[in-house]
């Protein structure tokens, strides 16, 4: 493995690591007032976070970690799928309360 792979490999975990910390605050915010079924328009701007941290998640985070593992060769694209349904399933099980 060249040290330009072991660097590529390195900030893929990073991004893991960085998608458990998104997926906490994620899970720590209120879901939208829609989501939710209410009007309580105090939770807008939480709400508002959530959907950010959320996009950075699934249209960023994910993707380039899947992407970086795939260019060096690492086949744990398993494992990476299985850490983000975790998190899509904690995410919905919290929302659904």
């Amino acid at each position: 493995m060249s040290e330009i792979d072991a660097q590529v490999r390195l900030l893929a975990d990073e991004l893991m690591s960085l998608s458990f910390r998104l997926a906490g605050l994620i899970l720590a915010l209120p879901p939208s007032p829609a989501e939710a079924g209410t009007d309580d328009l105090a939770e807008h701007e939480e709400a508002d976070l959530r959907s950010v941290l959320l996009c950075l998640l699934e249209d960023h985070v994910r993707p380039a970690a899947q992407g970086l593992r795939a260019a060096t060769g690492l086949h744990s694209a398993d494992s990476v799928e299985t850490v983000f349904e975790v998190i899509g399933q904690a995410l919905a099980r919290r929302d659904s309360r």
